[in-house]
């Protein structure tokens, strides 16, 4: 069109191609007012088309039409359809689903007068009467639409014929089951006119299928809009999502706000398989690993990402990669998704988390030297992670610090790094492996400072950093020189365990472009040698000083406050982390300068949050941070609780290893509640026999079931520390109770508290022994050996479920170990299966044994269940479980020769409701 206008205004004002005086007389006026409307509808849709670009890169609001309802209308029109209860539900699940993406907003579409927009009221005011204004308020309204996504559902149910809709069968290749499967097609269109394919979703119920409805529109959305620049989304900016991996990505946030850290591993693991170049999914991975205290794991995770991220930097592959050939840089793809670089945010959180972790030298030295030394032909599923950790990590650090290790044989002393870094399974002896566990405490303290050094030279040799708000954000400088501060302080703690002391400080490494050391790190340096423990306040006081001063103003960020408090904090920890600060004489919990430094620091971390940020880190501040443990046991930390949280009750102190405690409470919460589920499901079944007996292939069936129950329950005694054997076993569960009918409640991790933890002592040893653990000796030493207790009885209860579970006797000796044990109930399972093969199986026997079935998991669940009263003691209930699982004789009695003629022509006249002889 404007061409036309164009080439009609060159012949109408150009001299001699207009014609006569008065033709352009005539055609002036004319072409003007084309000329007017062709440009006014040019700038309208321009502007209409930007204002839908900037909605579309917002992104902006996405409306969602009403959800229509096909169910039992298949074939019906659209005009037919209507809108139903269903369809109003799951018109605002869909909403709420996609709000809670936490990425969109999303809104429906309004009703006629329902709107509150200002030009949709004057528009309403202008149909209403004759005003000359409803033209131009038109015009307006196509001037500001409202969105540039539209949503369209329908809901559909799977019938019993195959060719309605496509895809009758779910991904992993089972037959889909068509009583439950809930269908729902996906339109998405992104306004003027573009349309995205749509998608079918199937799924076992209406809320699953809405909400992954939601997350494939997400998903389909995201990589046009500005928020595809923040990870975890970076590598997919102009690609399209799978269609899976952003609803696993929003699966894995769910699971692990709910604390169920299994399933949100299984889940993150299955989205990293579908996007395994994405760094920052496995940066998260490492996260959720140090929350389940699979420390080595999450060690090896991280060593990933750095080595990932090594190949695009050679300045980074130099001293990471040890290998010469691992140096060049290979040649990549431009047109593939860019590589994040050694300067990117996820690579340097990665390489932090990386060094702070190997300052936790205690928990990686115990993790390392803690192996499983029984049969090895039946092996744990842990010990056998842990020795390919150990294997793959040792390979690592042998040849990528094998300056630092050499260095450490002649200055402090320990044994080579092929020693205390060997993978093998040997039996050493116990002052041996304490030795050894020591020597690579020492080494972990020291290379984690290492990196820290050279994290802190980098930042100081590229200040430009600093003029970035992401950089500036993420990993403040003076928050990683405290962080420096504190591996030096772990340091001189593995020192004096050991009774070691360094006689040169550890090497450093800094890039050459670093012109100077701060004077604070010499003297770190010093301290990090070894000597006494703990150093004076006063001492690491005017380090951190030191730290501040030079730069302009005071701390100003959570993080750097907060690593500055956890410094003054490390100073009450006794130099065996794994042992509780002995309270010394005249030592109140109040009088401590130590403590009170890190409460003015905590003070003002609080300060420089809002009150979202600071909710979001109380449970982390007040129970799960390791490095204030010991500050916890003191008054100041509890009236700092109080100013803070409002909170007036006392403050729960935290002991070592307490993601092992809560691993093993859940474990024993899943075994509880599923012993309780199984004791009703049985129950139901021997009053379901008595009136309608079942088919001898339902029988068989109850029996299959029966038997895998207990072979999970044997498997869960024993690997109950491997998180993919609970997430196996709880999946498994998960599936089972559909078909049974079990409502089974999926188990988050416990949070700590010592109400929970009295409790379950009372229930494992009893009131008389919980009192005799006297508080005398300190806050700090009562609750480490309560832990201590808890864990030890647990372990043992779970011990002996798996010997009870499984057949005894002298004709089983010959076995290798308990593992190879058949099961204790194999012969009842036998001879039930003999009986119903061969017809001899009668009411009353299969009612005595559905009912002994029940007595057996209500048994289970009584002795795992701590919170329970007046079921008697631990050891009262372990014999009760015990005397339940001797087999029974059933099926012994023989069936009579004729049936009974009522019974003739029914499927169920296998079985006979007259008891037999003997």
């Amino acid at each position: 069109m404007a061409a036309v206008v164009a080439c009609w205004a060159i012949i109408c004002w150009v001299p001699g191609l207009g014609g006569d005086g008065a033709t352009a007389a005539i055609l002036r006026p004319g072409l003007a007012v084309v000329a007017l409307v062709a440009v006014a509808l040019t700038t309208t849709a321009t502007i209409r088309r930007t204002r839908i670009e900037l909605l579309a890169a917002g992104p902006g609001p996405i409306a969602v039409l009403p959800i229509v309802d096909r169910t039992g209308a298949l074939r019906a029109p659209a005009s037919e359809s209507t809108l139903t209860p269903l369809a109003r539900q799951m018109t605002h699940e869909f909403q709420r689903s996609l709000s809670n993406t936490r990425l969109y907003r999303s809104t429906a579409l309004p009703t006629p007068g329902s709107s509150t927009e200002f030009l949709d009221i004057v528009a309403q005011a202008g149909e209403s009467a004759s005003v000359p204004w409803a033209p131009v308020v038109r015009l307006l309204r196509l001037l500001a639409p409202m969105s540039a996504f539209r949503v369209r559902c329908e809901l559909f149910e799977k019938s019993d014929d195959p060719a309605d809709l496509p895809n009758s069968r779910r991904e992993d290749g089972r037959e889909r089951s068509r009583q439950r499967d809930k269908v729902v097609h996906v339109e998405l269109v992104r306004l003027p006119s573009a349309a995205v394919a749509p998608a079918i979703i199937h799924e076992e119920t209406w809320e699953e299928a809405i909400e992954h409805a939601a997350h494939w529109v997400a998903a389909a959305i995201l990589p046009q809009t500005r928020l595809c620049r923040t990870p975890p989304w970076t590598p997919w900016r102009g690609r399209r999502i799978p269609r899976d991996l952003f609803h696993l990505v929003q699966r894995f946030e769910a699971e692990r706000t709910a604390r169920r850290f299994d399933e949100a591993l299984a889940t993150l693991r299955r989205a990293r398989a579908l996007d395994p170049g994405n760094l920052a999914l496995r940066l998260e991975l490492g996260k959720l690993q140090e929350t389940m205290d699979m420390h080595l794991d999450a060690l090896l995770t991280y060593d990933d990402i750095i080595s990932r991220a090594s190949r695009t930097s050679r300045r980074l592959s130099r001293w990471w990669n040890a290998r010469p050939g691992d140096h060049a840089v290979p040649w990549s793809d431009r047109t593939g998704a860019p590589a994040l670089r050694q300067g990117h945010p996820v690579v340097q959180v990665a390489r932090y988390r990386h060094a702070v972790l190997l300052g936790l030298g205690d928990k990686l030295a115990a993790q390392w030297w803690h192996r499983d030394l029984g049969c090895p032909r039946h092996r744990g599923a842990r010990e056998l992670r842990r020795e390919y950790l150990r294997r793959i990590l040792s390979d690592r650090f042998t040849s990528r610090y094998a300056e630092i290790g050499a260095e450490l044989v002649k200055g402090a002393g320990i044994a080579p790094l092929d020693d205390i870094l060997s993978d093998r399974r040997t039996d050493l002896p116990e002052e041996q492996r304490r030795a050894s566990e020591k020597d690579a405490r020492i080494f972990f303290t020291t290379t984690g400072a290492v990196e820290l050094e050279r994290l802190v030279a980098e930042r100081r040799a590229r200040p430009w950093r600093r003029l970035l708000r992401r950089y500036r954000e993420l990993l403040p400088r003076r928050s990683l020189e405290l962080a420096l501060l504190s591996a030096y302080l772990r340091r001189v703690m593995a020192m004096v365990h050991a009774e070691r002391r360094d006689k040169t400080p550890p090497p450093t490494a800094p890039p050459r472009r670093v012109l100077r050391v701060p004077s604070w790190q010499e003297e770190s340096r010093g301290l990090a040698t070894g000597g006494e423990w703990p150093p004076a306040v006063a001492g690491v006081q005017a380090l951190v000083a030191s730290i501040v001063l030079p730069s302009a103003g005071a701390l100003s960020s959570w993080h750097e406050h907060y690593n500055a408090a956890c410094v003054f904090a490390l100073l009450l920890f006794p130099p065996d982390i794994f042992k509780a600060a002995e309270r010394r004489p005249g030592d109140r919990p109040g009088d401590n300068p130590a403590a009170r430094l890190a409460i003015d620091e905590l003070g003002k971390a609080v300060e420089c949050w809002d009150s979202g940020y600071l909710a979001s880190q109380r449970t982390w501040l007040l129970t799960e941070d390791p490095d204030l443990d010991q500050l916890r046991r003191f008054r100041v930390f509890r009236d700092f609780e109080a100013r803070t949280f409002g909170s007036v009750g006392r403050a729960y102190q935290r002991g070592p290893r307490l993601g092992i405690w809560q691993q093993a409470k859940h474990v024993d919460e899943l075994i509880a509640d599923s012993g309780e589920r199984m004791a009703e499901l049985w129950t139901g079944r021997a009053v379901s026999v008595r009136t309608r007996p079942p088919s001898p292939a339902a029988v068989r069936q109850w029996v299959e079931d029966e038997r895998e129950g207990w072979r999970l329950a044997g498997i869960l005694a024993v690997d109950h520390r491997d998180w993919a054997t609970r997430h196996s076993i709880a999946r498994t569960i998960s599936e089972w109770s559909e078909t049974t009918a079990i409502d089974l409640e999926r188990k988050p991790h416990p949070l700590y508290s010592e109400d929970v933890l009295a409790r379950q002592l009372s229930s494992m040893m009893g009131l008389t022994v919980v009192r005799a653990l006297s508080p005398d000796a300190g806050p700090a030493t009562t609750i480490a050996k309560k832990l201590k207790a808890a864990m030890i009885h647990g372990d043992r209860r779970l011990q002996q479920l798996g010997e009870i579970v499984r057949a005894g006797g002298a004709g089983l000796d010959h076995l290798c170990c308990e593992r190879a044990r058949p099961p204790a109930l194999q012969l009842e399972w036998t001879r039930l299966i003999k009986a119903v093969d061969g017809g001899a199986l009668v009411t009353p026997d299969l009612v005595l044994w559905c009912e002994k079935s029940s007595a057996r998991w209500a048994a289970l669940s009584a002795w795992f269940d701590d919170h329970a009263l007046g079921q008697g003691t631990v050891v009262a209930r372990r014999r009760s479980f015990a005397a339940e699982m001797k087999p029974v004789a059933v099926g012994s009695r023989p069936a009579p020769k004729t049936p009974s003629p009522r019974h003739a022509d029914v499927s169920e006249s296998w079985m006979t409701t007259e008891p037999g002889i003997g």
